[in-house]
């Protein structure tokens, strides 16, 4: 059955394929389910695939966020002893310190800076750090320096891929040739805080130049590159020589981690994904046989 609503955007690939894209935002600016189409026929994202991979950090932060903005509220002076958990939520809720309007405000920022950033790649055009409220200019500022000390020549920005073979379908940040030749598919990604790697003895590892090293980005970052890769070559696009995630700090700096994740660990969230949806349901009925 045809879509009510159009896409947001339609692009036929190399290889032939048609992708219709509705973005979280429709283009009456109402929201809908962020969903891909490919030759009529309706594909789970990428990134909503790896994302089968937990992200077993999420909950202690989520946790230590909310520990703190109760502390807060309750040194405001709110008897939060007297609250049922509703409404403590309304409250934590009206002050903005819910955990998940907190990820809301990151949420936001992140597509701020990556909208930014594609816009200074694909364009040039130089943003104005003024321009931009003080919570989103050192991300912003993180991609500008990025861009000038690594010089990406784009040869794609933001564009789609399928596969129908394996039925997945996502759009990729960017693919560009670097000053070292190698033709590379990045990812961005923002950070709220860098985390770095501990010794047993609960001491921040340093690198070969006494930096510390910083943990790597969570797992469904790196094998969701492998998808668009997978993705890439089945769409008629040359493969790329590597893939990394570019993230973008509170600091204004970046760092950039390169993914190996094999083709198969990909497949492996796919078939994960895939599986998720016969949870539960009863197994269809044998039919007896007869001698």
């Amino acid at each position: 059955m045809a879509a009510k609503r159009p896409p947001n955007s339609i692009e036929k690939l190399p290889s032939g394929a048609t992708v219709e894209f509705w973005d979280s935002t429709g283009v009456d600016g109402l929201p809908q389910e962020r969903r891909y189409r490919v030759d009529g026929e309706k594909l789970p994202s990428i990134s909503t695939i790896a994302s089968s991979f937990d992200k077993p950090a999420l909950m202690p932060s989520a946790v230590k966020k909310q520990e703190q903005a109760i502390i807060e509220l309750a040194a405001s002076g709110v008897d939060i002893g007297s609250l049922t958990q509703p409404e403590l939520r309304a409250k934590l809720r009206a002050a903005g310190t819910h955990y998940d309007d907190q990820w809301k405000v990151a949420r936001t920022r992140g597509d701020v800076a990556h909208d930014v950033l594609l816009r200074l790649i694909r364009d040039g055009d130089v943003p104005n750090l003024s321009d931009f409220p003080d919570d989103q200019r050192e991300w912003i500022a993180a991609g500008l320096k990025f861009v000038l000390e690594q010089s990406p020549e784009p040869l794609a920005i933001e564009y789609m891929v399928a596969s129908l073979e394996h039925g997945f379908a996502g759009r990729a940040d960017l693919c560009a040739q670097m000053p070292d030749g190698l033709l590379t598919s990045i990812d961005f990604k923002t950070v709220t805080e860098w985390k770095y790697e501990k010794n047993n003895k609960g001491e921040i590892v340093t690198d070969e130049n006494d930096e510390p090293r910083k943990l790597p980005p969570y797992d469904e970052n790196l094998i969701a590159l492998t998808g668009y890769e997978i993705a890439r070559v089945e769409s008629g696009y040359i493969s790329t020589d590597r893939r990394w995630i570019v993230r973008l700090g509170p600091d204004g700096d970046y760092h950039v981690h390169e993914s190996t994740a094999p083709d198969e660990l990909f497949l492996a969230a796919l078939r994960a994904y895939t599986m998720k949806g016969h949870i539960g349901k009863a197994p269809a009925p044998v039919e007896a046989v007869t001698a």
